[in-house]
């Protein structure tokens, strides 16, 4: 009975596999060099903005590209201690701190590389 559970649970993890493998395969096959930029925004409470910033660290750096290529966290409320700490986490100009008002400019630099002022 374990045994056919198990072959089940396998056969179908397998397939679910196979079927991530050959669609990545087919978007590169299909469209070379196609995509777009994926910004993932955040916005960070206070007194749990490191634990934050170490998971989403942790999950670009697994998944990479897959997840996003710029993730953009905003920092309004915290302290400066904690600020500081967080900036910590900024590693390879894929992560970046900034405040609400400022997230137009934010997304117009990355875009662009060029700012407004």
């Amino acid at each position: 009975m374990i045994s056919g559970i198990l072959f089940v649970l396998l056969t179908v993890f397998g397939c679910l596999g196979i079927c991530d493998f050959i669609h990545i395969i087919r978007s590169a096959v299909l469209r070379p060099g196609v995509g777009t930029d994926k910004y993932f925004i955040v916005y960070l409470r206070p007194d749990a903005a490191s634990d934050q910033l170490r998971y989403f660290s942790d999950k670009l750096r697994w998944y990479g590209s897959e997840f996003c290529d710029k993730l953009i966290c905003i920092a309004d409320d915290l302290s400066d201690v904690e600020a500081s700490s967080c900036e910590n986490f900024c590693y390879g100009g894929n992560i970046y701190l900034c405040r609400l008002e400022n997230i137009k400019e934010q997304l117009n630099y990355l875009k662009t590389g060029e700012s407004d002022g």
